[in-house]
């Protein structure tokens, strides 16, 4: 039904947005992945970074490690039924 359809195209909206972040791999220690993501945050507050990302026009919309391990997940959880609907309504025609 329309729910289900809008479930595919949440998930094809939250796969983009995954491979559009910087990640680690899985088996990283922890103190890597928290300097990893304090280093990544950090990046966004410096002011070299935003004055170049304004004079290149680039949208700047960080996602935290906490938000992007939710939303991993939460793709990782998605049931195959809504999977497949996605495809096919993304398989090319």
């Amino acid at each position: 039904g329309a729910t289900q359809a809008g479930d595919g195209i949440q998930q094809d909206h939250d796969i983009a947005t995954i491979s559009s972040r910087v990640t680690l791999r899985a088996d990283a220690r922890c103190s890597r992945t928290r300097g990893g993501r304090k280093a990544f945050m950090d990046m966004f507050r410096d002011p070299a970074f935003i004055a170049e990302a304004k004079k290149m026009t680039l949208d700047v919309d960080p996602m935290s490690g906490e938000d992007l391990q939710a939303l991993v997940r939460r793709v990782y959880e998605t049931p195959a039924e809504v999977v497949e609907l996605a495809k096919a309504a993304t398989a090319a025609k």
